[in-house]
């Protein structure tokens, strides 16, 4: 059926409604439009709104107050608009539900008033529940990046006023907070019965559900009254109705917006009035125009007609799982295999885990992210700006954008060998590796291997599906996949403009977004490499079929008799092309299966610079074996990388984060793919993939070589640099922040320590032009342009340099618009605020910066340096020194912040953590500031190193949006990752062995998540380090957004350099470990080039000093530097501890 809408408003509050019974509400409040409920402009399906649930409590049976959410098969829907007001009638066999919804005449509300008639002949218990994902925030920004939006939201409930409340934390002191409203009432203005209410969007809905089916409506829900920081903010009120037979109960759900807390409650008290409802409703002129019958009905399958119906029969389920036992650190879902190479989930039936578990498989110009549900999405350039499939950001329901059915074409039954979207109970068994991920399925009859990667070259994902008939009996079968074209952002935004058609010469599915932007005239494809009969579709409306769901495509329900014939259009007889309302790619092949016989199959997804690049691609791999030896390609390379450094020591967990997942995490999901599953960010952030590449000097030093060159390269002429730029367009924002620019001579200095490469910096690289920030503005975003004017790496680095010492009163440099730490973006607005943080590290960067002017016979200019930082320390001291730690930083005003006196901040990490780094605070200061820091900061028990306390909430202070995060979440005082790897180097410079390595103990996400309770505390992956861990309660020890994060890069260095100390100094490396004293030893692989260092400790005395003797081939090194020499051989050094 044709989807429509209507709109109710009175100028300042509406309601966006559909007749499937999905829409929104959202207001003009403080000048501005906001959404107050989540809603998607989607054609085809409609699961967002505020959605009405009745259960009946003596059958369980669970209906809606309209066809969605529910889609309830023995319901008959009828629906009718209006200028004032809309109803919905949903008739079942045993009861009745008239929905009537208005928006109040002069106020920020509406009206939805529910009339359940019970048609049976006995009384009945009717538990009516409420539901609408509260947003509070333009419809833009929350398109763009939910779980971030989300995270600003707090609730309450107000007992007296039977009201849900939230507002929106503001993340500045001259932005508004807006709030919202959530109620009820009967016919005489009170809640009918006791009220339960939810603001907690995955206690409702429950992990892997959607809401057509969540876990609120199962039989002994009781909702947990959850309010405050929920982090996925929904509104649900529930109450119960006993309605004697033949016999109606009425209930009026009220929401509305207010400017602030008072009026709201002001707003919910007069709807408590016994005849305010009635008012409303009475000033409605009555209806009588006739309902529309609502049905989505099955709709023309646009595949062949050799898709039999779906029967819904259930297969068989018997499946195999894994065998646990071998699994390493395994802790009720999960462990590593016993090389460490992959993570292996084993999902018995009806467990998942507590939140998506991903893999990031990437190669430096295309990619993919996948959960453990087969959920993910596709990305090929610019993993933002250019995603192929659907990003969901949707941590709960985790919905795929991309899917690969199975179906048995003769007794109909259809499913997936991924656990999402159709599930069955047997096991199902996930392995991530390095470059791929890999899904094990036994059911129906069939073992399913579905294997996921990408080439190292290519822009293409390969499925790789191997099935083996086990039923004995011959099948015949049909494998479907298909993809939901995005072509850009977001599918909103770009599936006007999406042209879809197949090449009829060669059976490719192909995509093109007509308003491509950055990116135009690039083709997306879908294919599939088996020589067996196909069929394929471009809309997905056709697919899906009106309100269609993933689980039941209306594809696989009988076929109409004549599905779309090919048409050729411009004249090109090859091509059938079209923009299809909903675009989509959906391609089946048939074929047979005898028993015990095994199939291969392979289907790819991928997109070119235009469609003979996607042809050229996809008959590369359309040819035998060339899908198998891209794996195979791709481990290699895998292996290359990140096995270039291997430890063994007494600590498995340790082991396993450095041996491989580390540096696979920086590289494949921070430095190529810069997107994860809660944040996809796309661009290049100048500081941090700076500092991530660090981590590959080891295994990669071209690579940190040709990223270095590549920062540089969006430096403006006048020193300043891009916060981050989009490749491949170089659209990013140029700022007042203070720290970026600096990061580029500490990572060329660092680089040119480890590798002695100095010829990097007479590197001619062109700088960047464009507009200067505004005079009262923080920054402003463009592309700029490439400069006539270059210069060398090292005139670039003296640039930078220049630019960033600018100091303040204080003699500390000049905070800006922020330093390290974004969210303090209002510390220095005025152009006064100082940083102490910044102090330590510029005089870090002047120091390791001298010595690179001194190699290059730059002497004067290496003392001038020098000076500096000398300048600089002194004011630290006298005027950054608190008494027992060091302040954080200053405002525009003066205040000092991370000071004692202060109420929130009263402490800060990085100023003490920093204090040792730079190597520049008195020592006495600088070990009673990490004391202090042990003190404050540190959370053993919660296995947590906060980077700040007490959080910012109330008080006077207004350091910037860091105050808008909920307190003790991200940079308000949780556990900020990147951070607290910054304190466990301090304790490793300060020779603490236990504390440094205790401490990369406690923040390694393989502990995090050793045990079922530890998984269910902590939630996200075990494998990959979180960049934030909450600090607050309920959700103290919850892990925030993983994968992309800069702590990995730290993690990996510290570990191997400051921990096991293994240096590296050019042509040579030296071994100086921070190790506990009661390791016996330990040993290290590190392979140069083509030469393999096996490095062998042992910790005889286990005595406090670092090494003493090293042997390399038997005879002494006797100044503790091992050279490095490219001679192909294995070479034996031992290193012997007192």
């Amino acid at each position: 059926m044709r989807k429509e809408s209507c709109i109710l408003s009175n100028g300042f509050y509406s309601v966006l409604l559909t007749n499937g019974g999905g829409g929104k509400s959202f207001c003009s409040i403080h000048g501005q439009t906001l959404d107050l409920t989540r809603w998607r402009d989607d054609p085809t399906t409609d699961g967002w709104g505020p959605f009405i649930y009745a259960r009946d409590r003596m059958t369980n049976a669970v209906v809606s107050a309209a066809f969605l959410p529910v889609r309830a098969a023995s319901g008959i829907f009828r629906y009718r608009f209006s200028s004032d007001k809309s109803e919905y009638v949903s008739s079942y066999p045993f009861m009745e539900l008239r929905t009537e919804i208005v928006v109040t005449p002069n106020e920020r509300a509406e009206i939805r008033r529910v009339t359940i008639s019970n048609l049976s002949d006995e009384s009945r218990d009717i538990e009516l529940t409420s539901y609408l994902e509260a947003v509070l925030a333009p419809a833009s920004a929350d398109l763009s990046h939910p779980a971030f939006s989300n995270l600003f939201v707090q609730t309450q409930f107000d007992k007296r006023a039977s009201a849900i409340l939230a507002f929106r934390r503001p993340r500045s002191a001259n932005e508004k907070t807006i709030w919202m409203f959530h109620t009820l009432v009967g016919p005489n203005g009170k809640p009918p019965g006791r009220v339960q209410y939810e603001t907690d969007r995955a206690r409702f809905i429950g992990r892997g559900r959607t809401v057509d089916h969540p876990a609120a409506m199962e039989k002994g829900f009781r909702m947990s009254g959850s309010t405050g920081a929920v982090l996925d903010p929904i509104l649900s009120l529930r109450t119960i109705l006993r309605i004697p037979a033949g016999a109606e109960a009425r209930v009026s759900f009220i929401t509305g917006a207010a400017p602030d807390r008072r009026r709201a409650l002001e707003m919910i008290s007069r709807y408590h009035n016994p005849d305010a409802v009635a008012r409303v409703f009475g000033r409605i002129p009555k209806n009588r125009a006739p309902f529309e019958n609502f049905s989505p009905g099955p709709v023309q399958s646009p595949l062949t007609p050799t898709l039999s119906p779906l029967r819904g029969r259930g297969g068989n389920t018997r499946g195999r799982g894994w065998d646990k036992k071998t699994l390493v650190e395994y802790n009720g879902l999960g462990g590593f295999s016993a090389d460490g190479r992959e993570y292996i989930i084993v999902l018995e039936k009806g467990r998942t885990t507590p939140a998506p578990w991903v893999n990031v498989v990437s190669n430096p110009r295309f990619g993919f992210q996948v959960s453990e549900s087969g959920a993910g999405y596709t990305w090929s350039e610019n993993s933002r700006e250019n995603k192929l499939t659907p990003w969901s950001n949707d941590p709960v329901s985790d919905p795929p954008g991309e899917v690969l059915y199975l179906r048995d074409e003769e007794t109909g039954e259809v499913w997936t060998t991924t656990c999402s979207p159709i599930r069955d109970g047997a096991p199902y068994v996930i392995r991530h590796g390095q470059g791929y991920s890999v899904f094990e399925h036994s059911s129906h009859g069939m073992d399913q291997r579905l294997s996921l990667y990408c080439p190292m070259n290519d822009p293409v994902k390969i499925y790789r599906l191997v099935l083996k008939n086990r039923s004995g009996r011959y099948r015949k079968v049909s494998a479907t996949l298909y993809a939901e074209w995005v072509l850009g952002v977001t599918r909103p935004e770009t599936h006007p403009h999406v042209e879809s058609w197949q090449d009829r010469r060669t059976g490719i599915l192909m995509a093109r977004n007509r308003k491509a932007g950055p990116f135009p005239g690039r083709v997306a494809f879908l294919d599939c490499a088996a020589a067996f009969p196909r069929a394929g579709t471009c809309s997905r409306a056709e697919f899906l079929g009106p309100q269609g769901v993933l689980r039941s495509p209306a594809a696989f329900q009988p076929p109409h008799p004549n599905p779309l014939p090919p048409r050729g259009e411009r004249g090109n007889p090859q091509e059938e092309r079209g923009i299809p309302q909903d675009p989509c790619a959906a391609l089946q092949v048939v074929f047979d299966l005898a028993p015990n016989q095994s199939r291969e199959i392979v289907f790819l997804l991928g997109q070119g610079r235009d469609a003979r690049e996607a042809r050229a691609v996809a008959r590369k791999y359309r040819k035998h074996g060339a899908a198998d030896r891209a794996l195979a390609a791709a481990r290699e390379h895998w292996d290359r990388v990140l096995g270039a450094v291997q430890v063994r020591t007494p600590d498995r967990a340790l082991d396993l984060m450095l041996n491989r997942w580390l540096l696979y995490q920086t590289l494949s999901c921070r430095i190529w793919s810069r997107s994860a599953f809660y944040q996809s960010g796309g661009a290049f952030g100048f500081r941090d993939q700076l500092q991530d590449a660090r981590a590959l000097v080891y295994s990669a030093p071209h690579l940190v070589r040709e990223h270095i060159l590549r920062s540089a390269a969006r430096q403006f002429v006048e020193g300043d640099v891009q916060h981050w730029w989009h490749p491949p367009f170089g659209m990013g924002p140029r700022t007042r922040c203070s720290d970026d620019l600096l990061f580029l001579p500490y990572v060329v200095s660092d680089y040119i320590a480890a590798t002695g490469d100095h010829s990097v910096l007479n590197e001619k690289i062109p700088y960047v032009e464009g507009k200067p920030v505004p005079k009262h503005e923080q920054e402003c975003c463009f592309i700029p342009r490439i400069s006539a004017r270059r210069g060398t790496l090292y005139e670039h680095c003296l640039k930078s340099i220049r630019k960033g010492v600018r100091l303040g009163r204080h003699g500390l440099p000049l905070i800006g618009s922020c330093d390290w730490n974004d969210g303090m973006n209002r510390v220095g607005h005025r152009g006064k605020g100082e940083s102490v943080w910044l102090g330590w590290f510029l005089i870090d960067v002047l120091n390791r910066f001298s010595r690179v002017c001194e190699s290059l016979g730059d002497g004067r200019r290496a003392q001038e340096f020098r000076r500096t930082a000398g300048d600089i320390a002194g004011s630290i001291e006298r005027h950054a020194w608190d008494g027992g730690w060091y302040r954080r930083a200053y405002m525009d005003d003066g205040t000092p912040l991370g000071a004692a006196r202060n109420d929130e901040c009263r402490i800060d990490s990085l100023a003490q953590s920093w204090a040792v780094i730079s190597g520049a605070a008195d020592r006495a200061r600088a070990r009673r500031a990490m004391k202090a820091l042990d003190r404050h900061l540190i959370r053993r028990k919660s296995g947590l190193i906060l980077l700040l306390t007490p959080p910012f909430d109330r008080s006077k202070l207004d350091p910037g949006y860091i105050k808008g995060y909920v307190a003790g979440v991200r940079e308000n005082g949780g556990q900020y990752s990147h951070a607290s790897t910054w304190v466990i180097l301090a304790y490793a410079m300060l020779k603490d062995r236990a504390r440094a390595v205790s401490l990369f103990n406690l923040i390694n996400p393989v502990r995090h998540a050793g045990s079922p309770a530890a998984v269910e505390r902590y939630k996200v992956e075990p494998y990959v380090m979180a960049a934030d861990v909450y600090g607050v309660e309920p959700y103290t020890g919850r892990g925030g957004w993983t994968w992309y994060t800069g702590s990995a890069g730290w993690m990996y260095r510290i570990g191997i350099e400051w921990l096991l100390g293994l240096k590296l100094q050019g042509k040579s490396f030296t071994v100086d470990p921070c190790v506990p004293a009661d390791w016996p030893g330990y040993s290290m692989t590190y392979r140069y080039r083509d030469t393999v260092y096996r490095i062998e400790v042992s910790n005889t005395i286990r005595g406090r000093r670092a090494a003493a003797k090293i042997l390399l081939d038997g005879r002494p090194v006797n100044d503790g530097r091992v050279p490095l020499t490219n001679d192909r051989r294995s070479h034996a050094v031992r290193v012997y501890l007192s």
